[in-house]
């Protein structure tokens, strides 16, 4: 399993919003758009993906000069936590160096009043544009943050599958997506996923995911274009 660029450049703009948001004194407006239920270990975890409206006062009072300049851009829009990036296809010549694919990025957290834990899970995997099925084995990855945000230390999928349910396209910019996955989740310290049998926990869980929607925001952010 490997880490595509496009996962990368979501998850960066999605982790500098939250961040971001964290630090800002404006209230910012949540919706859930979608559920993750797992069995970690033994433990029961229910999470959420959200639609975050950003507030246009956002960056007032924020000193730090990136996480203002984040603000402002996306002040006044809403933020989501499960998202999809189309990637055209690429050529040299007539050779296909890339085939176009859709990349689907989920976060799910408990961002409820007195959430007992910020565990998070992370969900990437591409689809095919013409059929909307699973894409290769090497662009799925999961991971389960204990902490929600650092991947200082986390567990991943290192055995197991990702299994998608059902995909329907609700409209040009928004997909609803389910799937399940299920296997063992070995501990992470590096940038590398590779199995250590010596410290796994099991998982099973099912998501329902009734918004995914395109995001435009990733390069533009991170590139600070």
């Amino acid at each position: 399993m490997r880490i595509t660029s496009s996962h990368a450049l979501v998850r960066c703009c999605l982790v500098a919003v939250l961040a971001a948001l964290a630090t800002a004194s404006a209230q910012t407006e949540q919706t859930v758009t979608g559920t993750l239920a797992a069995v970690v270990d033994g433990a029961e975890v229910t999470l959420h993906t959200y639609a975050t409206f950003v507030p246009e006062d956002a960056a007032d009072g924020v000193t730090d000069e990136r996480q203002r300049a984040i603000l402002e851009r996306v002040a006044g829009t809403e933020q989501h936590s499960a998202t999809f990036t189309v990637m055209e296809e690429t050529k040299l010549g007539s050779m296909v160096i890339s085939p176009a694919t859709v990349y689907v990025s989920v976060y799910a957290r408990d961002e409820s009043a007195g959430a007992a834990s910020r565990a998070a899970f992370e969900v990437t995997f591409s689809l095919a544009p013409d059929t909307l099925e699973l894409g290769p084995e090497e662009d799925v990855q999961v991971k389960y943050l204990p902490d929600g945000t650092s991947l200082d230390g986390y567990y991943a999928l290192t055995e197991g599958a990702l299994e998608i349910g059902s995909v329907e396209v609700v409209d040009a910019t928004t997909l609803a997506i389910t799937g399940s996955f299920a296997g063992l989740l070995s501990w992470q310290e590096g940038h590398e996923v590779v199995h250590d049998p010596a410290d796994v926990l099991s998982v099973a869980a099912t998501f329902e995911l009734r918004r995914v929607v395109a995001s435009g925001d990733a390069l533009e952010i991170v590139s600070g274009d």
